[in-house]
């Protein structure tokens, strides 16, 4: 699927409305002691930690996203999900990182 300009600013609409209301989460718990947790995989010991607020921030990011991913047929790449890869074959994908990126 090609996305024309009118589909990239909607998209980009709905980006900046998802980073606004994790960012809102985020908010809420910048004083709490956030308990980090290690997840599974490779990578650096800074790469596998995981608090509440990261699966908060991106359950809200994929909320608001949800209805895209279908609607323009693209993959999903997030930081406390396992990569399914769907993004190396389709034509475009979102890229959910909800603290940091």
């Amino acid at each position: 699927m090609q996305l024309n300009q009118n589909d990239l600013q909607q998209l980009c609409q709905l980006a900046e409305k998802a980073a606004l209301s994790a960012g809102d989460i985020i908010r809420q718990y910048a004083n709490d002691d956030l308990n980090p947790r290690l997840k599974e995989g490779n990578g650096s010991l800074a790469s596998k930690i995981v608090t509440k607020v990261d699966i908060l921030a991106q359950n809200k990011i994929l909320e608001i996203l949800s209805d895209s991913i279908n609607q323009y047929d693209l993959a999903l790449l997030t930081e406390e999900s396992e990569d399914d890869e769907a993004r190396l074959i389709k034509d475009y994908f979102w890229c959910v990182d909800p603290l940091d990126g």
